[in-house]
């Protein structure tokens, strides 16, 4: 419907995805949260396994 309006051009394509091409400093910086949320899921994988599947089993283990 904004599209079809009178005056108002603006690639709605671009609201929905996004910019394909960020800069360097984005691509970086989404790099860096990458691999910081990777080494997080790794180093805690038992504890998300324990608390997805049993919480009051995964305390009795010792887990937080």
């Amino acid at each position: 419907m904004i599209d079809l309006s009178k005056g108002y051009y603006v690639d709605m394509m671009s609201y929905l995805f996004g910019s394909s091409c960020g800069t360097v400093g984005s691509l970086v910086f989404m790099a860096v949260l990458d691999i910081i949320i990777v080494l997080v899921v790794v180093l805690l994988f038992k504890e998300f396994v324990g608390m997805s599947y049993d919480e009051e089993f995964s305390f009795i283990n010792g887990c937080p």
